[in-house]
């Protein structure tokens, strides 16, 4: 598939268009109609959480294979461990990825720290809730590591078209976890 004359566009702002949708759909999903209105949805949504950064987020940041992002990935975790009060974590498969691809995972991982923020300034959640991973999120995107990871992003030569399967494949994985599973 040939993608729009993307020239004039940085890579972050290419995914951001060609994954809008997604976007919006699994926001829609875990944010709208007060998902968070019960501690069991809020756990629902961390697990998933967790599930993501097993399945990608980790194995993405090691094919990236800078120090700081595998740092992060395990920092993001062991906070999700803590607020799950369990050690037991997702299943991991063994993925073999491109590092576009892992680039296109790190956008929306790493892109999520502004939700996290937005979370926890909204006041959706119980203050009793578990914080951690969120406050984790609101830290990257407070300090600067955000803002660093989306200039590298930037810096990045990608073929587009893999960083974008990778950002959509992370947003169905999003997606296809509904939150009515966890309420019923």
């Amino acid at each position: 598939m040939k993608l729009e004359d993307e020239s004039l566009e940085c890579n972050r702002q290419v995914l951001r268009r060609h994954c809008k949708d997604l976007h919006d759909t699994s926001e829609g999903i875990w944010f709208g109609s007060s998902r968070f209105s019960n501690l069991t949805g809020y756990l629902f949504f961390l697990r998933v959480l967790q599930n993501a950064h097993v399945q990608y987020g980790l194995p993405a940041a090691q094919v990236i294979g800078e120090k700081s992002h595998i740092e992060v990935e395990r920092r993001r975790l062991k906070a999700l461990e803590r607020d799950l009060h369990s050690k037991t974590k997702p299943a991991v498969e063994k993925v073999d990825i491109s590092a576009d691809f892992a680039w296109g995972i790190g956008y929306v991982l790493n892109g999520s720290a502004l939700g996290a923020s937005t979370l926890l300034k909204s006041h959706a959640i119980s203050r009793s809730w578990p914080r951690r991973y969120l406050k984790d999120g609101y830290t990257f995107a407070r300090e600067g590591d955000l803002a660093r990871f989306f200039r590298k992003l930037n810096d990045q030569r990608l073929d587009i078209q893999e960083a974008v399967d990778g950002a959509e494949a992370t947003f169905e994985l999003f997606v296809s976890h509904q939150p009515e599973r966890a309420l019923a």
